[in-house]
């Protein structure tokens, strides 16, 4: 068997994305860390998971830790964008880079041309950037979150429709409101301080 590990430093094994170019016949990758290969119910990325089940999975959870925990919210979209910058790479025939962060592979895909053009460079950088603040310093809002979690979505309908050349889909309406719902539902009031 081909084993579909990647050495990502000091003993720790990460398995490879079922990229196209890099796709084996055998179990998900996602089954060794979900099992069951569980994947989230997005509506919003769920059109994703022909490329990576994990691009539909991360999406999923920024989606449920909106309401709950901005700082996990903003992290899963964080990650989202890394494993959608790594898609990218792959379609363009890039090679992946062993213990390449985020940021410079965002200056690879920049320089060798994916990135340029529509501003599709920031709108991943800012990804990256709020997830770093939620990771360091815990910081984040919902209006942050709500529009990293717009532009994920605009980032993964430009992925499937321009790099991964499904041209005839229609996205349709993101699901906002459902995401505004579930936000609303879990909103309680502040208890008033006894006088």
């Amino acid at each position: 068997m081909v084993s579909d590990r990647l050495l990502i430093g000091q003993g720790c094994w990460c398995y490879l994305p079922p990229w196209p170019s890099i796709r084996r016949r055998h179990v998900s990758w996602l089954d060794f860390w979900y099992p069951g290969g569980a994947v989230a119910d997005s509506a919003n990325f769920e059109f994703l998971a022909v490329h990576d089940p994990l691009l539909d999975l991360l999406g999923g959870q920024a989606e449920r830790y909106f309401a709950d925990d901005l700082s996990t919210s903003l992290i899963k979209l964080r990650q989202w964008g890394e494993v959608l910058a790594q898609g990218v790479a792959v379609y363009s025939g890039l090679s992946l880079v062993t213990g390449e962060d985020f940021r410079g592979l965002l200056n690879r895909l920049w320089e060798a041309g994916p990135l340029k053009g529509a501003d599709l460079a920031r709108v991943f950088h800012g990804l990256r950037r709020a997830g770093n603040q939620a990771v360091h310093e815990h910081v984040g809002s919902h209006r942050d979150a709500l529009h990293q979690l717009k532009m994920a979505r605009k980032l993964g309908v430009w992925f499937h429709t321009s790099v991964a050349g499904e041209s005839a889909f229609k996205p349709g309406p993101s699901c906002r409101r459902r995401i505004r719902l579930r936000f609303q539902g879990r909103r309680t009031t502040t208890p008033s301080r006894p006088s």
